[in-house]
């Protein structure tokens, strides 16, 4: 990696590239119907209802409480049902069908590098993006704790998510990047980080220059730096 980065856009995954889902929970619901595990088909409800329901918590105290992660949830439901880590590839290939074109267009023509950092699991991100032709700086978030080809969890020793898990994502990039400025976008609390950042959530307007979606805030950032 260049250690020399001027500016680079710190991007979450879900929302801002993947609209309107969460990839590890669509991940899980696709594998119980598809070995018919009927203990695993209610995960993508309870996972999707548990986010929705501490963004709704955060709206009413004002962000002041930020957002709890579900990792813990999702680490527990792949350590009892086990998933053969073949279905990464099947899966990313159908999840990267959602992304829309001028989402791919816009990320691999910014003029300022991107990074994904996301409380997904990197190895699915991964592909997700390979199959959509997106091509980032890097990607940082969460690993599969992976035994004899199968997903048994996640890694513990680097878990993040929460509040204040990207920013501590981030955090560990500057390290080797001090002199780099970080530009988030999300559509969270936990992705206004810094002094510079971008939302795409109306209720989050006064605590971020809010855009409609990914392509306006590109487009916005770029525009600044061709004025220098």
């Amino acid at each position: 990696m260049d250690d020399n980065l001027e500016k680079i856009i710190a991007v979450d995954f879900d929302g801002p590239i993947l609209p309107n889902d969460i990839a590890i929970a669509r991940f899980l619901i696709d594998y119980a119907i598809k070995d018919k595990k009927l203990g695993m088909l209610f995960s993508y409800p309870i996972i999707k209802l548990y986010s929705i329901t501490v963004k709704a918590l955060g709206k009413i105290t004002g962000y002041k409480t930020g957002e709890t992660s579900s990792l813990s949830l999702v680490d527990l439901i792949m350590r009892k049902h086990r998933i053969p880590y073949s279905f990464v590839d099947k899966e990313a290939e159908k999840l990267s069908k959602k992304i829309p074109k001028e989402y791919v267009k816009a990320i691999n023509e910014s003029k300022v590098p991107i990074i994904i950092v996301t409380s997904e699991p990197k190895e699915l991100v991964e592909k997700i993006c390979e199959y959509a032709n997106i091509n980032v700086y890097g990607i940082l978030g969460n690993e599969f704790n992976i035994r004899n080809g199968w997903i048994v969890g996640f890694k513990r020793d680097n878990l993040l998510g929460g509040p204040r898990g990207k920013y501590y994502r981030i955090k560990l990039f500057l390290k080797d990047h001090p002199n780099t400025e970080i530009i988030s976008v999300g559509d969270s609390i936990s992705d206004i980080i810094g002094e510079n950042h971008y939302t795409l959530s109306k209720e989050l307007k006064e605590y971020s220059t809010y855009k409609k979606d990914l392509v306006e805030v590109i487009e916005s950032i770029s525009q600044e730096k061709t004025q220098y």
